[in-house]
């Protein structure tokens, strides 16, 4: 599967009080996957994102523009939700989702101060609405969340959040069935 869509960074970022989504900036992202159906319900998969933020704060009253560039990789337990739920369904429409655990490397750059690095764990969760198109081809948009055991991705290590950091991804794919198997049905 091949992956385009956008993200949203979710932390310690001067955020408005009354808005119920961040208020960081959206930034185009992409990535691949590669699933291996266990069974017609249940699967297997290792993913990995190219994950950039972007997000404007201030620090000490400061303005300051904040960038990291993030490579995530993850191995992922993945359920069919329609076939679990409609096990003898025919339909080429399917909600999927996944929860793994994974590992990031980040590099973020702040404007007042020099470039630096560090790494995290992560654990990804995702929703999918996914078409069959044909035996070989699926097409589909997905929703990640991935959560970071971090709390400085924005590069500041004076932030004090109560939390650790979390990017939101959107993003729409396209997925090759390298050998499609027709199960039975009852």
């Amino acid at each position: 599967t091949v992956e385009a869509g956008v993200n949203r960074f979710d932390g310690d970022i001067n955020q408005s009080l009354t808005n119920t989504f961040p208020t960081s900036n959206w930034n185009p992202t992409f990535g691949g996957n590669v699933e291996y159906k266990l069974t017609p319900i249940y699967g297997l998969s290792l993913n990995g994102y190219y994950v950039p933020i972007d997000a404007n704060t201030n620090w000490g009253g400061f303005p300051i523009h904040v960038t990291t560039k993030i490579s995530t990789v993850a191995i992922n337990s993945t359920v069919d939700f329609t076939h679990l739920m409609f096990p003898y369904t025919k339909s080429k429409v399917s909600v999927n989702g996944s929860i793994g655990i994974g590992f990031s490397h980040y590099n973020y750059n702040i404007y007042v101060l020099s470039n630096s690095y560090g790494n995290a764990v992560t654990m990804p969760t995702s929703i999918s609405l996914k078409y069959n198109a044909s035996d070989h081809f699926d097409v589909g948009a997905k929703v990640s969340y991935i959560c970071f055991n971090k709390d400085n991705l924005e590069g500041l290590h004076g932030w004090k959040g109560v939390t650790n950091d979390r990017v939101g991804l959107g993003t729409i794919f396209v997925s090759y069935k390298f050998n499609p198997k027709h199960y039975a049905v009852k």
